[in-house]
Parts: structure tokens; C-alpha cells; sequence
């Protein structure tokens, strides 16, 4: 699949997505090799809620059939206009959407990249219900774990006990990967 120059040049743009640039030639596919179904081959569904301009990572995904959803109007226009004039078939983005009150579509795969800390300030203790809420079989949650200014403040520990701490009566196996600025849980629910 076509990986457009303008994508990556784009999410220079944005803060999160800027973080995760230097991964994408692995990013996916090492989350891919933790899921519950044939961890040797990706997804074929996959959700992801709070996408923001991360739909624009889609090449990047392997071959999988992508909805991103998001609750920014504008952004939702923008990504759509994108991914159209690009072509990207299987890629059902961007819809307006919240993770919160929305009834979920099913899906092998959700994505929660960073979302949990913005929706806990939101509406606090709303992980578990959400979590609960998730009709897929894998869920990915993941946290940042550096300030915006890039300065190490104790993150990756305090969400990775916060996290743990969460889903440890759930009876769900996890695995975690931490990549630079980031720490990821691949939650298999199945």
C-alpha cells in the first residue's frame, strides 16, 4: 500500500502523532504480533476512537479495514478529503463519534492511542465502563510517557499502576509494549 509523503509530513503537525512518526515501520505490526486471533498476520477490523489525524497511519496498519471516529467536525472533513483524494479503499474514515456515549460497532480490533488520560478528565472512572462496553476481542489502550516538553515526570510508571491496577479483577490477559514516548497494552478480552 502507498505511503503518501504528505501523511508523514502531516503528522509533523500534531503533538501525538508527531511522537509516533519515527515508529510507524513497526508500530502496528509489533501491536499486531500481541493479538488473541493468529498473532502471525494483522487484524481485518479495526476501530479507533479519538483518531484525530491519526487515520492518516492507515498505510501503515498492513491490510486491515479502518474506521476512525472522532468527535472534531473539522478534522473528520479534513481526513475524509485526505483519504479520498488519496484513494485509501478500505479506510471508512473519519466519522464524528464519542467513545463515551456512542453504541460501539463490533470490530477484531479497537484502538484507544492516548485517549484514556483525556477521557478520564472528562468523566472520571470511565475506563472500566468503556472497557466493558468494547464489542472486540482486542482492545489497545495506550499512554503517553513524557510531558509534551518531552521531560520524563514518572508517566509510564503511574499509568502503567493505574492501568493494571484498573483491569486487574476483570480476569482479561494483557501484554504491554513500551515504545519511546509511549506505553501500549494489548487487552485481550476473548
Amino acid at each position: 500500500m502507498s505511503r503518501p509523503t504528505v501523511f508523514t509530513e502531516l503528522f509533523a503537525l500534531q503533538t501525538s502523532s508527531k511522537e509516533r512518526t519515527p515508529l510507524l515501520d513497526h508500530f502496528y505490526t509489533d501491536i499486531w504480533k500481541g493479538l488473541s486471533e493468529n498473532p502471525s498476520s494483522e487484524p481485518r477490523t479495526v476501530i479507533e476512537y479519538g483518531c484525530g489525524i491519526n487515520a492518516l497511519a492507515y498505510p501503515w496498519m498492513g491490510r486491515v479495514k479502518y474506521a476512525g471516529y472522532d468527535v472534531d467536525h473539522e478534522v473528520s472533513d479534513f481526513m475524509n478529503s485526505l483519504l479520498t483524494l488519496y484513494d485509501l479503499q478500505d479506510c471508512a474514515c473519519t466519522k464524528i463519534g464519542d467513545v463515551l456515549i456512542d453504541d460501539l460497532p463490533p470490530a477484531d480490533v479497537y484502538l484507544l492511542l492516548k485517549l484514556i488520560p483525556l477521557l478520564e478528565h472528562q468523566e472520571k472512572n470511565c475506563t472500566l465502563p468503556l472497557l466493558r462496553r468494547v464489542p472486540a476481542r482486542d482492545t489497545i489502550v495506550s499512554f503517553p510517557t513524557r510531558s509534551i516538553s518531552g521531560r520524563d515526570k514518572g508517566m509510564e510508571a503511574f499509568y502503567r499502576k493505574f492501568f493494571t491496577e484498573l483491569i486487574s479483577g476483570e480476569g482479561w490477559e494483557y501484554s504491554e509494549m513500551c515504545f519511546d514516548n509511549e506505553l501500549v497494552f494489548v487487552v485481550k478480552k476473548g
